[in-house]
């Protein structure tokens, strides 16, 4: 998971050693349906091999589907999965340390990742800070020590979540999915236990709750632009009649 651009399709083909999914290389989103990588093998510590498969989601900033569209898709997906008693492993969210401040989108995405999880499954989820080779490292260092405040991961990471550095290699992929696969036993997201357990509508969820939030927020902040924008007009009408 993550924002549109955050590297999410490129660490899976690197990972998977396929090229099987479109990576983006423009201002448009490739990632707009869910997808999955071929499945690879990877050897575990212990000897033991493990069939592994990635899903690519689409970002809360989709250029193409609207956020209610995309919680949708994900939401549908999640609730299949574990009905047919299918869990995931755990969860990589995947952000730019490239970036020099969290945006909107950016806390937008991590938020929906919040609610989507929850706390209980916090253990089984890596915060994965790519495009390390866009910046200088001690930047890159300062910029991750800042994710961990309470206002961006603080409070995830307190829960039990893992934050590694992407190199762009394939060591640091397979070193990232093997923590996932070595540390915690596969739990339930959050969504999932709200929809199948509970049996909660998607309009019912915690994620469903806070798109909502955000949507009354955005509209709030658009009908106060649109006021001010019609005193200002009011007030340069009233000159040119004066």
């Amino acid at each position: 998971m993550g924002p549109t651009g955050c590297g999410k399709t490129s660490f899976i083909n690197l990972a998977s050693g396929s090229n099987d999914l479109v990576v983006g290389n423009s201002l448009t989103s490739q990632t707009s349906k869910i997808a999955q990588s071929r499945p690879f093998v990877i050897n575990l510590p212990d000897k033991k091999i493990r069939q592994v498969v990635l899903i690519d989601t689409p970002g809360f900033d989709d250029t193409t589907r609207s956020d209610v569209d995309i919680l949708k898709q994900i939401a549908i997906y999640l609730e299949k999965s574990y009905a047919s008693k299918i869990k995931l492993a755990g969860v990589l969210y995947m952000q730019r340390i490239s970036d020099p401040r969290m945006g909107n989108s950016s806390t937008r995405n991590a938020k929906m990742f919040r609610k989507l999880t929850g706390h209980v499954s916090m253990k089984n989820v890596v915060i994965v800070t790519t495009f390390w080779t866009k910046v200088e490292r001690k930047n890159g260092i300062d910029r991750q020590r800042q994710l961990e405040d309470d206002m961006f991961f603080g409070r995830s990471l307190q829960k039990g979540a893992k934050l590694m550095p992407h190199d762009d290699g394939n060591r640091s992929a397979e070193r990232i999915i093997l923590h996932i696969l070595t540390h915690q036993d596969p739990e339930a997201l959050r969504i999932q236990k709200q929809m199948v357990d509970k049996k909660k509508a998607l309009s019912q969820t915690d994620a469903s709750q806070e798109l909502r939030r955000v949507i009354e927020e955005q509209l709030r902040q658009f009908e106060e632009q649109m006021k001010g924008l019609d005193r200002e007009l009011q007030g340069k009408l009233t000159k040119v009649f004066s």
